[in-house]
């Protein structure tokens, strides 16, 4: 399989071209929030407007990864709201390794290396 194509998504719109993009080069997606969202809109919202935008494109497989930056409460409020993945930058180890496992027991994906935007 084709490696994903990566996009930071602030918007419906954003998502559709995404999905657009991808389905047109026949790749997976990986859609990564703004940091912001999490505390202006929330994980659920970012979630909703990507399973939105899917539905329009069921062909391409996505991933969606709410990017928690070094929040620790957001991160696990995201994985509450329903999260697959997430992405942990700038965080303390110790933090980090815990949310690891907390994410891992829950069949989640963690990133903590920086992402390919």
């Amino acid at each position: 399989m084709n490696e994903p194509l990566f996009f930071r998504i602030t918007s419906y719109t954003d998502a559709m071209a995404a999905f657009a993009a991808a389905s047109g080069q026949d790749r997976p997606l990986a859609l990564i929030s703004p940091q912001t969202v999490l505390y202006a809109q929330g994980a659920a919202w970012f979630l909703s407007l990507c399973h939105q935008a899917a539905a329009h494109f069921p062909q391409v497989p996505c991933t969606m990864i709410v990017d928690c930056a070094d929040a620790a409460g957001y991160a696990l409020a995201a994985l509450d709201a329903g999260a697959p993945a997430l992405a942990l930058n700038a965080m303390p180890a110790p933090a980090c390794q815990r949310l690891q496992d907390i994410a891992r027991q829950m069949g989640r994906t963690v990133y903590t290396d920086p992402l390919p935007l």
